[in-house]
């Protein structure tokens, strides 16, 4: 029975060590002292605590990671490019498509954890109302969880892109509000963020979302894109394409002329990622 209690007393306490303590245990490397003890046990405990701080930041960014090579081949643009009045210290931004998330992920694992709030994932953060638009809140929220969007906007040198001769948009001025709108609430250190001078652009660009009434949301997204769309379009000199009408006999390769012609005109990242085309069939059914 001695024998028994001693062989449990043993295990129990191998239980309560970390693992390597218990395994310098098992190999005969004693402590000298009970202060050796307590310091190996707090260097483990800070240890523990450093990686899961680690783990934690890394939760904080989306699916994914950069490694060194990747972040050492980025083809960064200089701080500042371009026109306007956006600070960018230390802000990389790529000048190629390839490397636009490679980019963006810099630029979130660059943001100090004491500055955000671990509890929540980047990104998620509120938008005040500023009257009744929710309707336009709603809508930023969808199109910042639209990765690749944002992207371009964290980390692509868009100003590049800015179409400012379209009389069609705004010179760039809609794209830019909301690309710093998107950098606040990314890379941001408030909780919520009131995206006023965004809607002063927006309003000024589509005048009826001008003031602080209700709206449809779906119309403030077609309105919204195509303001983006138009400063951001890569085609500066539009050629005149006069329109031709299809008989029905081939609606395969009139849908590719009509897509074909439509590109000639209008390119940019807006018709990569939202743009396409649809097929609308009736079918007639009769009385028997």
């Amino acid at each position: 029975m001695g024998k028994l209690w001693a062989k449990l007393k043993k295990n129990l306490s191998k239980r309560h060590l970390p693992r390597n303590l218990s395994r310098r245990r098992k190999q005969g490397v004693g402590f000298e002292s009970s202060k050796e003890l307590l310091e190996t046990q707090q260097t483990e405990a800070t240890n523990a605590e450093s990686a899961s701080i680690k783990d934690r930041n890394k939760s904080l960014y989306r699916v994914g990671s950069v490694s060194n090579e990747d972040l050492e081949a980025l083809d960064l643009a200089g701080s500042g490019s371009g026109d306007g009045n956006e600070q960018e210290t230390n802000h990389a931004r790529t000048s190629t498509y390839g490397n636009v998330r490679d980019a963006a992920m810099m630029n979130l694992s660059a943001v100090e954890p004491s500055k955000h709030d671990q509890s929540v994932p980047m990104g998620v953060i509120g938008l005040r109302n500023l009257g009744n638009t929710c309707f336009i809140n709603s809508s930023l929220q969808c199109l910042s969880a639209t990765i690749p969007l944002t992207d371009y906007f964290l980390g692509f040198d868009y100003r590049s892109e800015i179409n400012k001769d379209n009389f069609l948009g705004t010179g760039g001025k809609l794209a830019t509000a909301y690309a710093e709108l998107m950098k606040k609430m990314w890379v941001g250190t408030n909780s919520s963020v009131e995206p006023r001078e965004f809607k002063s652009q927006l309003g000024i660009f589509a005048p009826q979302f001008d003031g602080y009434r209700q709206h449809d949301s779906q119309e403030l997204l077609a309105f919204l894109l195509d303001g983006i769309h138009e400063d951001l379009n890569r085609v500066k000199n539009r050629p005149y394409i006069e329109d031709k009408d299809c008989d029905g006999k081939n609606d395969e390769n009139d849908a590719i002329e009509s897509w074909k012609n439509y590109l000639r005109r209008n390119k940019s990242l807006v018709v990569d990622l939202f743009q396409g085309q649809l097929k609308n069939t009736c079918t007639y059914v009769h009385d028997c």
